[in-house]
């Protein structure tokens, strides 16, 4: 979301977003060694690890195919991941190279700060100016396609960006054209055809041409997904519920805490206890649990006793809850923490990167 005050922080944000980075130790198993496993892994996932300090990438049965030799880096993302060589004693800011899933650079680190996410053929970039960041976008290939001249710009999707000039905020195309005016307070990224935007204290949603469609009106909305949108109001004592389209409630204002419709079922947190509601409201899944995460790939986590675990679409326990906290699954495996400790599970429970230092 471009929001008044948001500043990144590239170089901070593998260790924000993974737990681990500069500084950071998690080690694990090499089932076989990566010249025997890389010809047929090319197209598989892989999964940011740490080893002795140092990162690399695994594919989603454990086998090592880039080996661990970067102080920190970011997940991969359509097929290119950023990474850090190294930081030279006395430089500012570090620069980030870019490495295909054979482990080679795509193109080097020329721009002073980056920790680039492609979505859609692009990511955006960062240049400094000693006092302030702008920026931009470059596509696969590490061409400049949208010059750095923001003060804050948010990853494409559905083939616009929300970008920030000063205190306002619009959204561009892929050309770097001005789509939604550079005239709100405040504007997330596009979901479903429609974005959030924020006008004085309250939110509201615009279409793809900039048609409020849905007037400001709550004190927070969140994106679209299966056609509805969980948003919060102070006239209901900051409780959530969830409008359609037409920005009617179909489930009245009586949450906290609330997260997409995924499958048809969106998680509850009540702090404690954590629960599963259908589209119309109604309880669908009571794992007595003290919270909970959103359903993917079938599987949900939970947390029951202070440990994170997941249960099925049933509300069974599939896997046991012993971890500080975990990850979603993505292409059979998900992310899980011991503490500090970065490790995967397949969907057994079985360890596919075991979260040891």
């Amino acid at each position: 979301m471009v929001a008044p005050g948001l500043w990144r922080v590239w170089p901070l944000v593998a260790c924000w977003m993974l737990g681990v980075g500069l500084g950071c130790k998690d080690g694990a198993r090499t089932t076989r060694s990566a010249s025997h496993v890389a010809a047929g892994s090319r197209d598989r996932p892989l999964l940011l690890v740490s080893r002795g300090g140092k990162i690399g990438y695994i594919n989603t049965r454990g086998d090592v195919i880039i080996q661990p030799r970067f102080l920190s880096g970011l997940d991969f993302s359509e097929g290119l991941a950023s990474v850090i060589s190294s930081q030279p004693e006395g430089q500012r800011n570090v620069l980030w190279s870019v490495i295909d899933k054979r482990g080679d650079i795509a193109f080097p680190g020329t721009f002073e700060t980056m920790g680039m996410v492609f979505k859609e053929g692009l990511a955006v970039f960062a240049r400094s100016d000693k006092l302030s960041y702008k920026y931009g976008y470059i596509d696969r290939m590490g061409k400049v396609v949208v010059e750095a001249r923001y003060d804050d710009a948010e990853a494409f999707n559905e083939g616009l960006a929300a970008v920030r000039v000063g205190g306002r905020a619009g959204a561009i195309d892929r050309r770097g054209k001005v789509v939604v005016p550079i005239v709100y307070e405040g504007l997330d990224s596009f979901a479903e055809g429609l974005a959030a935007f924020q006008r004085g204290d309250v939110w509201g949603y615009i279409d793809k041409a900039g048609r409020e469609v849905i007037a400001a009106q709550f004190n927070e909305c969140h994106p679209f997904s299966e056609g509805l949108a969980f948003v919060q109001t102070l006239l209901q004592g900051y409780q959530g519920g969830y409008i359609d389209r037409r920005g009617k409630f179909v489930i009245p204002p009586r949450y906290l805490i609330a997260g997409p419709f995924r499958g048809g079922l969106a998680a509850i947190n009540r702090q404690p206890p954590g629960f599963f509601i259908e589209r119309a409201g109604k309880i669908a899944i009571n794992p007595n649990a003290d919270a909970v995460g959103d359903f993917s790939e079938g599987l949900a986590s939970v947390k029951i006793g202070g440990k994170w675990g997941f249960i099925d679409r049933k509300g069974a326990l599939a896997i046991k809850p012993r971890w500080t906290r975990t990850g979603q699954f993505h292409n059979g495996v998900a992310k899980v923490w011991i503490e500090d400790k970065l490790g995967y599970v397949d969907k057994k429970g079985k360890y596919v990167w075991e979260p040891t230092k």
